[in-house]
C-alpha cells in the first residue's frame, strides 16, 4: 500500500475524499490539504514536507493529485519534487481517486496510475451526445 496526498484549492480535497470514503469506506494513509483565501502557503507547504518526511523515513510511497495544473497546490508539490520522490498527478476527479484508492493495496503506484489515469479521463463524458448517438 501506498501513501495519498489530496491537495486542492479550497475544500475541494476533503469533500473529494469524503465522497472517495461514502463510497469506499474509511482510508488509511491517505491526507486532504488545501489552500485557503490568505493562508499561509510556507506553512502548508511544511506540514507537507513534515509528512513527506514521516513516509520516506517508513519507507512508503506517495502519490500526490492536485486539482488544477500550474495552481498553487500544483506548484508547491512541484518545487518538492527536488528534494522528495513522489509520484504527482494533477486534474484529479473522483473516478480518478476511487481507483487509486481501490488498487493500491494489491497493485505498485505505477501499475495503479497506470491503469487509473485512463480511466478519470474517459469518466468525462457529454451526456447529450452520448444518449443520442446511442438511442
Amino acid at each position: 500500500m501506498f501513501t495519498v496526498i489530496i491537495f486542492s484549492h479550497g475544500d475541494f480535497s476533503k469533500g473529494i475524499l469524503n465522497s472517495a470514503e461514502l463510497i469506499l469506506g474509511n482510508q488509511q494513509d491517505v491526507f486532504a490539504f488545501s489552500v485557503q483565501e490568505n493562508c499561509d502557503l510556507d506553512s502548508l507547504k511544511s506540514e507537507i514536507e513534515t509528512l513527506l518526511i514521516s513516509c520516506e523515513k517508513q519507507g512508503e510511497d506517495v502519490v500526490f493529485l492536485t486539482d488544477l495544473f500550474f495552481g498553487s497546490p500544483f506548484n508547491i508539490v512541484n518545487s518538492l519534487m527536488q528534494t522528495y520522490h513522489f509520484e504527482h498527478v494533477t486534474g484529479m476527479n473522483l473516478p480518478l481517486l476511487i481507483e487509486i484508492l481501490s488498487q493500491r493495496n494489491h497493485k505498485s503506484i505505477k501499475e495503479t496510475l497506470e491503469s487509473s489515469i485512463p480511466i478519470s479521463k474517459d469518466s468525462i463524458i457529454d451526456c447529450i451526445k452520448y444518449f443520442q448517438s446511442n438511442l
